[in-house]
């Protein structure tokens, strides 16, 4: 109908790849970014970054569908140590705002059942989160889109595949400066939380294929292990070529 043509080659036990093209007419030729060289970036970065904020007292909500998601900017955030909490849902960060208070949340636009869009419509209408930051994860990162999610009320975005520069930027720009203090402040006032003498946490890999359960599994381990949370087996394999680790928990549900 669209002019367009659809493949697909599978092959059993291995996966399938589906092809999809479309002839489309250059309405604007103003260029919306390079989305390889963002990736390539944001991985180097993921690698390399050694953060410049610290911010113990801090917390952040950080809500998305995707575990990797999560894992991607909890990671990000780690020697910041902000104390971070993951909702998987709309209805899950909703019901987590009425129970305690954060500082800042981090909330996706694309996620089944509520968007990011309605789910911030809902805060705002029931007022359980009047005075917190929020901010927009989203992968539309064309020219004018910071604009219109200040018009939906968010009060800044970042896109996706976040890097370490723009997440530390938002977080110094919205959090409390009180709640902020320099490298040197947190060396001296915990000690024993320098990355330099902190003992190496065990690692543990968690699979299971339900985010409730990840997300669970994830607040009680967190404390005392280095954990990877993820669905399903073709994950897990992707860990354990990158990670070492001492316990696997599999479980489903």
């Amino acid at each position: 109908m669209m002019g367009g043509n659809i493949a697909v080659e599978s092959e059993y036990g291995k996966g399938s790849v589906f092809t999809v093209d479309l002839v489309q007419k250059v309405v604007d030729s103003t260029q919306i970014g390079d989305y390889t060289k963002r990736l390539e970036r944001s991985q180097l970065e993921a690698e390399e970054f050694k953060a410049k904020l610290f911010a113990p007292n801090a917390k952040v909500l950080i809500v998305d569908d995707n575990e990797m998601n999560l894992e991607v900017i909890t990671g990000l955030m780690g020697d910041t140590k902000i104390r971070t909490k993951v909702a998987v849902s709309g209805y899950d960060c909703i019901e987590m705002l009425k129970k305690e208070k954060y500082d800042l949340v981090l909330l996706d636009q694309m996620m089944p059942g509520l968007s990011g869009t309605q789910t911030l419509e809902q805060i705002r209408k029931e007022h359980i989160a009047d005075e917190t930051p929020v901010i927009a994860l989203t992968a539309d990162a064309i020219i004018g889109a910071r604009e219109t999610y200040l018009k939906e009320g968010f009060n800044d975005y970042l896109s996706k595949p976040v890097m370490y520069e723009d997440l530390e930027n938002i977080l110094i720009k919205y959090l409390d400066k009180s709640l902020i203090v320099s490298e040197t402040a947190e060396e001296i006032k915990h000690p024993e939380t320098n990355p330099d003498t902190e003992k190496e946490k065990p690692g543990v890999l968690v699979i299971n294929d339900s985010p409730e359960k990840l997300k669970e599994l994830k607040e009680v381990l967190s404390p005392r292990y280095n954990g990877f949370y993820v669905k399903d087996e073709a994950s897990a394999r992707k860990v354990l070529s990158k990670h070492n680790v001492e316990f696997v928990i599999r479980g489903r549900g």
